[in-house]
C-alpha cells in the first residue's frame, strides 16, 4: 500500500484545517484521525481525484494546538505508514511518521535537515518494501542476472532510471500520465516473460541494462506519485527527495540481499530447488502482472 498524508494547518483565531489524503486502494476506509481534544469539527468535505481520497476537515480550536497529541486510537487502524505534517501559523512546520508501532505523535516545532533526512528515508524504505509490483520487478532482475556483476549492473541501470525520472517529475519537468500504473505492470509482465523464456531475446537484442534503465524511468515516476501523496517538506525540498531516494535504494539492497541469501541457503539442501522455485515464482509473477495490467487500465472496457 502507498503511504498517506495527514496535514494540519493552523490558521487565525483558532481556525484549523486538516487534510487527510490516502490512496483509493488503501485499507483505511472511512477511518478519521483523532484530533486535539480542544477542537470541534465545523465541516467535513470528501473528494476523490486521480486515485486519491481527500478528507478536508475544518475545525475551531479553543487555545493552542501546539504540543497536542494527534493520531489514531488503535495501532491496528494503520495498514500503511502515514506522514503527519503540522504547519503552524508562523510558517514553521513539523512532521513525523505514524505507523502501527507509533499511531500518534505530539505536534511540535520546525524540523531540521537531519530529521527530514531520517523521516523521508524511512518512507522510502517502507514504500519499496510494501510495493509488491516493484519487488516483483526486482526479483525478475535477480533471476535474469547470471552473475553478481550482471546483477549489480542491472539493478544499477534500474536505479539510475528511477532516480532520473523521480527528480524530473518532482521538479515538474515531466508529468505523470494516466497510463503509468498500467505500463509499470506491463514492464513486470515483460520481465517475467523474459525470465521464463529459454532464449531471452529481449536482453540479447537490446541489452538488459538498457531495458532496466528504461523501465526504471517508469517506476521512478511511480515513486514520484507516491511522494506527491505524502507531500514534500518545502523548506528542505532537495533533502526530502534525496532522502526518499536513499530509502528506496536501501530497501532495494535489503530485498536483493534477502534473495541472494535465500538462494544460497536453499541450494545447500538441494542444487535443483532454487531453479524450480524461481521458475514457479516467475509464473506467479507473470499471472499477477496480467491481473495488474487489467485492473490498472485507465479506460472502461
Amino acid at each position: 500500500m502507498s503511504p498517506s498524508l495527514l496535514q494540519i494547518i493552523e490558521g487565525k483565531e483558532g481556525q484549523v484545517a486538516v487534510v487527510w489524503k490516502k490512496p483509493s486502494v488503501n485499507a483505511f476506509g472511512d477511518v478519521l484521525p483523532v484530533l486535539p481534544a480542544n477542537c470541534r469539527q465545523l465541516e467535513l468535505k470528501k473528494t476523490v481525484m486521480a486515485g486519491v481520497i481527500s478528507d478536508s476537515i475544518f475545525l475551531h480550536c479553543e487555545g493552542a494546538i501546539y504540543e497536542q497529541e494527534v493520531g489514531f486510537k488503535e495501532a491496528g487502524m494503520l495498514k500503511s505508514s502515514v506522514l503527519l505534517q503540522f504547519r503552524r501559523i508562523d510558517g514553521s512546520t513539523h512532521q513525523c511518521v505514524l505507523s502501527e508501532k507509533q499511531p500518534s505523535c505530539q505536534l511540535s516545532g520546525a524540523p531540521d535537515w537531519f530529521s527530514v533526512l531520517i523521516e523521508y528515508s524511512r518512507f522510502g524504505v517502507h514504500h519499496i518494501l510494501i510495493g509488491l509490483d516493484h519487488l516483483c520487478f526486482l526479483f525478475c532482475l535477480f533471476v535474469l542476472s547470471s552473475s553478481g556483476k550482471k546483477l549489480l549492473m542491472n539493478v544499477g541501470g534500474f536505479t539510475l532510471g528511477h532516480c532520473c525520472s523521480l527528480f524530473l517529475v518532482v521538479l515538474n519537468y515531466i508529468p505523470v500520465f494516466e497510463w503509468l500504473e498500467f505500463l509499470i505492470a506491463f514492464s513486470i509482465f515483460l520481465m517475467a516473460s523474459e525470465a521464463a523464456s529459454v532464449s531471452r531475446q529481449v536482453g540479447r537484442a537490446y541489452g538488459l541494462v538498457s531495458v532496466c534503465f528504461l523501465f526504471g524511468l517508469l517506476h521512478g515516476m511511480g515513486f514520484a506519485a507516491a511522494l506527491d501523496v505524502i507531500g514534500l517538506e518545502q523548506n528542505f525540498l532537495v533533502w526530502s527527495v534525496l532522502a526518499f531516494n536513499i530509502g528506496i535504494e536501501l530497501g532495494q539492497v535489503f530485498f536483493v540481499g534477502i534473495c541472494i541469501a535465500f538462494y544460497h541457503l536453499v541450494r545447500r539442501f538441494h542444487a535443483d530447488w532454487p531453479v524450480k522455485f524461481e521458475r514457479w515464482l516467475i509464473y506467479v509473477i507473470g499471472v499477477t502482472s496480467v491481473y495488474w495490467m487489467w485492473s490498472r487500465l485507465p479506460i472502461q472496457l
